[in-house]
């Protein structure tokens, strides 16, 4: 099964075994114009016909590529909660993008070497005798959509007085009352860390982790669950007079 969506750079690979049951997946992604840059895979074995699709105790095994060259891989042979073990990918760098298919002519891309899938394809235009009805109101939007990563919510929210959000860690919700000015901070430079030094990877070159903010001196929110659990929290600098809407 094949999920295409060029509007969101994402083409997506899915292979079922007899039972339905997922065996096999790609993810790419439309890097530049004419080449896909092959993401991730993915690929299951069940050894007992009674596992369920994408089980916990199956034999799985992940591979995740990055364009700087960083990837990784994951062996798990007693299924997901059985213990892993990582290692380098064993696969040449040529490899790791694709031509851009013409859409409907999707016969090499299913028959890559990356992916290695046994027989041979052919697709066939599906075809139905039920006649279709005309539409009577509004297109509604299609539900699925690519996978993108995980977004932190409420950035602005966090610093609204009044604001109620649940937490994973918590039998209750919380909530966000007041904002308190902690302290006044410089930014004499115009520079601001947006994170510890200590996380920049081996050889890199630059400071990627400090943005360009106005040289002044700002106040430093910090929001206050209004619980007498312990509970950190984040304090934030305003670099812009415009609200938050991601980080």
């Amino acid at each position: 099964m094949l999920h295409v969506a060029w509007t969101e750079h994402y083409l997506g690979l899915w292979q079922f075994d007899s039972l339905g049951r997922r065996v096999f997946e790609a993810d790419l992604r439309r890097l530049e114009p004419t080449r896909l840059f092959l993401r991730h895979l993915a690929e299951w074995r069940y050894e007992q016909q009674d596992l369920p699709d994408l089980s916990d105790e199956a034999w799985r095994r992940t591979i995740d590529l990055y364009p700087d060259g960083k990837n990784s891989q994951g062996l798990y042979p007693r299924g997901r909660l059985g213990g892993s073990t990582r290692t380098l990918v064993d696969l040449p760098r040529d490899l790791w993008w694709l031509p851009v298919p013409e859409f409907g002519c999707w016969e090499y891309l299913l028959t890559a070497s990356q992916f290695g899938l046994p027989g041979t394809f052919k697709l066939v235009e599906e075809t139905s005798d039920i006649a279709s009805q005309p539409a009577t109101g509004a297109a509604e939007p299609f539900g699925w959509r690519p996978p993108v990563p995980a977004a932190a919510p409420w950035p602005e929210e966090l610093f609204t007085p009044g604001f109620r959000f649940t937490h994973r860690h918590r039998s209750k919700p919380l909530t966000i009352e007041p904002v308190r000015t902690v302290t006044e901070i410089a930014l004499p430079t115009g520079q601001l860390a947006v994170c510890d030094p200590s996380y920049l990877p081996t050889g890199t070159e630059g400071d990627p982790l400090v943005i360009e903010v106005p040289p002044v001196s700002t106040r430093c929110r910090r929001p206050a669950p209004a619980t007498r659990a312990k509970c950190s929290a984040t304090a934030s600098p305003p670099a812009t007079h415009l609200p938050c809407v991601c980080w």
